[in-house]
This record gives C-alpha cells, structure tokens and sequence, in this order.
C-alpha cells in the first residue's frame, strides 16, 4: 500500500469522525436546550432551530477532508 492511499484512508476517518461529531453536538445542544424549555426553565432566547449553527464548523472539516479523500485516490491511480 502506497502513502497516498493510507493518506485516503486517513483522510476518509477524519471525515467520518467529524461527520459524527456534527451530529452528536447538534443533537446533545437541541436536546439540551429542548429540555429546559420543557421544564419552562427559559435560559436562551434563541429558537431551537438555531442550534444546526453548531455543527456548521464539523460540516467544513468534513467536507474539506471528503475533497482531501478524493484527491489523494486520484494521485494514488
């Protein structure tokens, strides 16, 4: 196996961890804000929907590592 296929496989994990990582915090801070206003323990005043803003930056790596993927396949034919 070449370096530039371990550097897509690499490239492929990282993009996957961050992929998860951008549900697992838009869905721990929806829930956590969801909960409290259940509770009518109003802490924010911002609507619920606000908190996808959270997962934007994980999106960025994601896809930034997705390109990266891509382009080490192609250098490594």
């Amino acid at each position: 196996m070449n370096k530039w296929k371990i550097f897509m496989w690499l490239s492929i994990f990282i993009a996957n961890i961050s992929w998860a990582g951008m549900f697992i915090a838009v869905s721990y801070n929806w829930g956590y804000q969801q909960c409290l206003t259940d509770r009518k323990a109003d802490y924010f005043s911002a609507p619920l929907y606000l908190n996808l803003l959270n997962g934007v930056p994980f999106l960025f790596v994601a896809a930034i590592f997705g390109g990266l993927a891509v382009y080490f396949y192609r250098k490594s034919k």
